[in-house]
């Protein structure tokens, strides 16, 4: 591979990919602010709730398909069409199941404070899983332009339509229709322009791509699995242990951000998937180097991030959402371990996975549920906003501790030239 050609292929679908997400992740951010400061503590609680949980059944039903399609377009591109028709099949089956599960859940929890809003949402389960694939075969063919654009403008879409309710007295229940409407909106938007984009036909997938497809994603599939429930743990099991909706909305205000600091970074480390990919066949040297690199500048970023917040973190939450958070004010500054502990290892867990070196991925992930799982049972009797932050800092710094450990020397797989 040429050095020019694949680092102008990162960068490039790098900077319009992180510059999508970041535009979207501005737009969440505004859109959170008047949420937080209409809504209230108890209601934003709510909200986040809803929307946590439908995330983890998308977690768990992905099966690391998008992972699949990043590394097959990279390394395998004349037969990678086959692969998206399967993952559509698939993501559309699963997300099925995920929606008739979630439903049955909602029902059967008897949580008459969260049980509407449950409801409310199951069917995004369907909408985002298809949009979500559909994204990643923008970025898997190099070509992140062709979404970047309706992504943005359907997020903005949605925080327009939700502040104009909150100004006109609507509540909780409008805010969720529009989420799931947009989300809706580019499910089939984002369908239309993917088989355009590929020529692709939708139809019954080959049984071998579906077979293979499957298999592959499998152990990504645990990955991702395990990531999406210790992303989603604190809220869930805070509601489980705790009846204070209140401070839920604390807990829920720092994970939210948490997570926005985290995806705006992780979008240029996903860009690179597809050249990592092609390096990787073309046994380039430097490829063993991009997961101390990818580490360090995390480190740097969430570094930079804890010392801003120390200083003016408390401040800040409260001017922009209200003093109604002052406890996350407090609390966003410790929040930033939990950036470091999730981005330090990105590019080790890349390389592994590319790979199919999939042991760390798994072991840590698994060391890190079983500590965010049994620090909260634990800890449930006392359990406050900043324990759980804490245990949820240590569930993170454990999983990057063993990804390290395991995954940090993991040598080049054996060449078989298909997926």
């Amino acid at each position: 591979m040429k050095l020019g050609g694949g680092i102008r292929s990162i960068l490039t679908n790098g900077v319009l990919l992180a510059g999508s997400q970041w535009a979207e992740m501005l737009i969440r951010f505004g859109y959170l602010i008047a949420i937080t400061r209409m809504l209230g503590p108890e209601d934003y609680a709510i909200w986040n709730y809803a929307l946590a949980s439908y995330a983890l059944v998308i977690g768990i039903t992905t099966l690391g398909f998008e992972n699949v399609l990043y590394y097959a377009f990279g390394a395998e591109k004349q037969s990678s069409n086959k692969y998206v028709q399967a993952a559509l099949f698939a993501r559309v089956f699963l997300a099925l199941a995920g929606v008739l599960a979630f439903g049955t859940f909602a029902i059967a929890s008897g949580d008459a404070a969260i049980q509407p809003a449950l409801l409310l949402v199951a069917p995004a389960i369907l909408f985002r899983s298809i949009a979500q694939l559909n994204r990643s075969v923008f970025v898997a063919t190099q070509v992140v332009r062709k979404s970047a654009r309706y992504i943005v403008a359907l997020r903005l879409l949605e925080a327009t339509l939700g502040v104009i309710a909150l100004w006109s007295g609507a509540g909780l229940t409008t805010l969720l229709l529009i989420h799931v409407g947009t989300w809706g909106l580019e499910c089939i938007l984002s369908l239309v322009l993917t088989t355009r984009h590929l020529d692709l036909k939708l139809r019954l997938p080959e049984r071998t791509a579906l077979y293979r497809l499957i298999q592959k994603g499998a152990p990504r599939a645990v990955i991702g699995a395990m990531a999406a429930w210790m992303t989603a743990a604190p809220i869930l099991l805070y509601r489980y242990y705790s009846s204070d909706l209140g401070d839920l909305g604390q807990l829920a205000l720092c994970i939210q951000l948490v997570m926005m600091l985290v995806l705006a970074v992780r979008s240029f480390m996903l860009a690179s998937i597809p050249i990592l990919a092609q390096s990787e066949e073309k046994n380039d040297p430097r490829i063993a180097y991009y997961g101390a690199i990818a580490g360090g500048i995390a480190l740097v970023v969430s570094a930079a991030a804890a010392i801003f917040l120390y200083v003016f973190g408390e401040r800040l939450i409260t001017t922009v959402m209200g003093a109604d958070y002052a406890l996350a004010g407090q609390l966003i500054a410790p929040s930033m371990a939990i950036v470091a502990a999730q981005l330090f290892p990105v590019g080790f867990l890349q390389l592994t996975v590319l790979r199919e070196r999939y042991a760390p991925g798994i072991l840590g992930g698994a060391c890190g549920c079983l500590v965010v799982t049994i620090g909260f049972a634990v800890a449930a009797p006392s359990l406050t906003p900043g324990l759980a932050i804490q245990i949820v800092a240590l569930a993170w710094i454990a999983r990057a501790l063993v990804i390290l450990a395991f995954g940090r020397n993991v040598p080049p797989m054996e060449k078989s030239g298909t997926l």
